[in-house]
């Protein structure tokens, strides 16, 4: 990631459209600032999606760790799995697949 562009407000105002232009083409930020202290970035609206996807991500994880007693499960899995426990890859396919055989409409096994 490269560093952003530092522009005085009053720069960015008589240059916007250049600078829409260029972070639009480039993927380039603006880091405007107003009396030298940073205030608002401009930012293309691909990158604006990515990161509130990687930031809901990270809210995911969060909640998902908050949970009583993850971290010691994840600890017990890892060391199943690490002495040689688990599935193979063609395991877990198989069960999938016969999961979803036995979750589609007219399927007559119960799990």
């Amino acid at each position: 990631m490269s560093m952003p562009i530092i522009l005085p407000i009053a720069e960015v105002r008589s240059r916007f459209s250049e600078l829409v232009s260029l972070v639009e083409s480039s993927g380039r930020r603006v880091a405007v600032t107003r009396n030298g202290r940073g205030a608002v970035a401009l930012v293309s609206l691909g990158e604006l999606e990515a990161l509130e996807d990687r930031i809901e991500s990270l809210e995911e994880t969060l909640a998902v760790l908050r949970e009583p007693g993850i971290l010691a499960e994840l600890a017990e899995e890892e060391a199943e799995f690490e002495a040689g426990g688990g599935v193979t890859g063609e395991e877990l396919d198989a069960m999938l697949a016969e999961r979803a055989r036995r979750e589609q409409p007219g399927s007559q096994d119960v799990a």
